[in-house]
Order: C-alpha cells, then sequence, then structure tokens
C-alpha cells in the first residue's frame, strides 16, 4: 500500500456557498446546486461555471442530481417530489414533472443514456424511460 499514490487538485472556481448536491461524470463534467436553488455545470477542464435554467420548483430544496453517460441529460430531484431534466447540450428544461412522487426523493442514478432510476424516502425504485 505504501506505493499506491493518490493525485489532488483543488477547484476554486465552483461558485458554491454551502456543501452542494453534486453529481459527476468521467471527471470533467459536474453538475452542482448553489444555496439560492440554482443549477450549476462546472467544466473542469476550463474550470467554467455555466449557470442552467432556473428551476421552477422554488419552494423545494434539491436533493439529488444525475447525469447521463453522453453528457446530453442533467435530472434534478426535489425534496417535494419532483422532478426537472435539462438537455444540457442546448441548455434548457426539457421536462418538469411538479410533485411526480409522493415524498422526497433521495437517490438517482442514470443506467443509460435515456433511462434513469430514481429512489425515494417511501423506499420505491421508479424507472423514468426518456423518449
Amino acid at each position: 500500500m505504501d506505493s499506491f499514490a493518490i493525485q489532488k487538485k483543488v477547484y476554486n472556481k465552483v461558485d458554491a456557498k454551502y456543501p452542494p448536491v453534486i453529481a459527476c461524470s468521467h471527471g470533467t463534467l459536474f453538475i452542482y446546486s448553489t444555496a439560492n436553488g440554482q443549477i450549476r455545470l462546472f467544466l473542469s477542464g476550463e474550470e467554467n461555471n455555466v449557470e442552467l435554467a432556473k428551476s421552477p420548483f422554488v419552494e423545494s430544496r434539491v436533493t439529488c442530481i444525475a447525469i447521463s453517460p453522453a453528457h446530453n441529460f442533467g435530472v434534478t430531484c426535489y425534496e417535494d417530489g419532483s422532478i426537472l431534466i435539462y438537455n444540457l447540450i442546448h441548455n434548457k428544461i426539457v421536462k418538469s414533472l411538479s410533485k411526480e412522487l409522493k415524498g422526497p426523493i433521495t437517490h438517482i442514478s442514470f443506467i443509460s443514456d435515456t433511462d434513469f432510476l430514481i429512489f425515494d424516502a417511501n423506499l420505491n425504485l421508479t424507472l423514468f424511460s426518456l423518449a
């Protein structure tokens, strides 16, 4: 174990004021929420923050975020069961599902470029497919 090396890089240009909800993909693209609920992309190669379209769910807090493997879509989930789907290529919201689930969403994971699983606080596992 002594010969095992770890590299560390600190990104100082991430615009977060408190510990954010964060997701990353392939080490170059991060998506996170800010204190005011704004969703941002962070491109680590360029150390650049990109603001995404404002969420319509201003009354609810982001609980989890995921990025599709091809970086085409980002999904944010909220404590009121709402789901927001972004097209990351065109920086726009493609679908807004208000209170889609009956409680806080606790986990999300893409299983393909167009399919993702969501687990909620009521212990329900739901598969969503983008058509």
